[in-house]
């Protein structure tokens, strides 16, 4: 599925800041929770000095 084109005010709108949008990213990378692709371990974190 290829997702429309988005303006910066659709942006806005639609995430209205960065961390929205990072939440948004994570919520479609892995619906359903994260999971490790290798162990299929569900407990994850973020390495805070990388941003998210």
């Amino acid at each position: 599925m290829k997702d429309r084109e988005m303006t910066l005010i659709d942006w806005q709108k639609q995430y209205g800041t960065e961390e929205g949008c990072v939440q948004a990213l994570i919520e479609r990378r892995w619906p359903e929770g994260f999971r490790c692709p290798c162990c299929g371990h569900d407990g994850g974190y973020s390495i805070k000095t990388r941003g998210y």
